[in-house]
């Protein structure tokens, strides 16, 4: 019988420095309890609110016997409902990958991959009973109540994107890897019953739910990401001997936001989002003035329609970090040392805004009134035995 033999993957340049791979998973998941716990177990028709006033005229109505009389019940909150879909289908998410790292020499790995990701049923909030208006009309799909919050399981995601990551081993005092991904999200609604921060709750229009998709509230386009840690190897440096420099760093391009209004009421079938009328973006934006509020008109009560304009449309600012630090360690005893560190977080000082505000018919539409920590240095002392 003849033997098989399995010989190593030898690429074009020689040698065995090329490795190729490849992934897929399925993942299940629930939801967060918290929709449950206070949406479901606390309004109508889960739970039903009820009052009882003692009778001044008949005081015997109440009594130990029968503290909460029916004659005297007032029960309250039933024009306000929540809902869970029937039978809900179980969230899941499908991620696959493929790899081709390529040894460089030196302990330094070159690796550039592909990653993406496709979620399904996934769990979204809306006012399932929102008024449905035309002239001289206002009706809802369930008379007799107001605004039913409903949890579905219908939405998806989707991910892609691109990586690039260069590292070195540690050899010769010196380790790092720096990493670059291109990458965009897109999906219907970014959480169970909230939106991230910019983003957009609810569903502007509940009978289209498909208008509410748009890059996702956490999406990123670019993102680079960086770290070292180097021995200073000079014997005579004030650092020898125990002496080493490290950093982090990260510089990535900014979250979407949506400009929306808070006046008018999606309960109530109103245009909660504006008409766009140009791409919104300025050539040069400032804390003073992130976006072009002239692209963007509200939509007429008397129009009975929804505004044009999408969700998470516009970008904000971006994010650049630098991280170092310097540290030197003495020998005290056989056992024992005595550590110095020096470190300075966001070295550069560089501004980093936060998201501008995105309500259209606020006086601060459009300016940002906030932004990360500025540069921080701290000195520590650090003894171990």
């Amino acid at each position: 019988m003849a033997a098989l033999r399995r010989e190593p993957y030898r690429d074009s340049f020689g040698g065995n420095r090329t490795v190729i791979r490849t992934g897929y998973g399925i993942f299940y998941t629930g939801s967060r309890l918290s929709a449950m716990r206070t949406d479901l177990t606390g309004g109508f028709p889960f739970a039903v609110s009820q009052s009882f006033t003692g009778s001044t005229s008949n005081p015997n109505l109440v009594t130990l016997a029968n503290p909460f009389p029916a004659s005297l019940a007032k029960v309250s909150g039933t024009t306000t409902a929540n809902g869970w879909e029937l039978n809900p289908p179980s969230p899941y998410l499908e991620s696959w990958n493929f790899t081709v790292e390529r040894d460089l020499g030196q302990g330094v790995a070159i690796e550039v991959g592909y990653n993406a990701s496709k979620g399904t049923h996934l769990g979204r909030k809306y006012d399932v009973n929102q008024e449905i208006r035309v002239p001289g009309s206002t009706t809802r799909p369930y008379g007799g109540y107001g605004d039913i919050e409903y949890y579905t399981f219908g939405g998806n995601s989707s991910y892609q994107a691109g990586t690039v990551t260069l590292r070195k081993r540690f050899e010769h005092g010196l380790t790092f890897r720096a990493n670059y991904t291109y990458a965009k999200s897109i999906d219907d609604n970014s959480g169970l019953n909230y939106a991230g921060n910019g983003g957009y709750q609810g569903a502007q229009d509940s009978q289209d739910l498909n208008l509410e998709r748009g890059l996702s509230d956490f999406d990123m386009r670019h993102v680079f990401s960086m770290n070292f840690v180097w021995r200073v190897p000079f014997k005579h440096n004030i650092l020898a001997r125990g002496g080493q420099v490290a950093g982090t760093g990260v510089a990535y391009s900014g979250q979407p936001f949506t400009p929306q209004y808070s006046g008018p009421s999606i309960d109530l079938g109103q245009a909660t989002r504006p008409d766009r009328l140009a791409s919104g973006t300025l050539p040069n934006p400032s804390p003073n003035l992130w976006f072009n509020l002239a692209a963007f008109s509200s939509v007429p009560d008397t129009a009975y329609r929804w505004g044009t304009s999408g969700r998470n449309i516009l970008d904000g600012p971006g994010t650049i970090a630098i991280n170092l630090s310097v540290s030197r360690e003495f020998p005290v005893h056989e056992r024992s040392r005595f550590q110095l560190r020096w470190e300075t977080f966001n070295v550069t000082n560089h501004s980093n805004l936060q998201l501008p505000n995105d309500t259209l018919d606020k006086a601060n539409a459009g300016t940002i009134t906030s932004a990360g920590s500025a540069r921080v240095m701290q000195i520590g002392a650090k003894y171990q035995f």
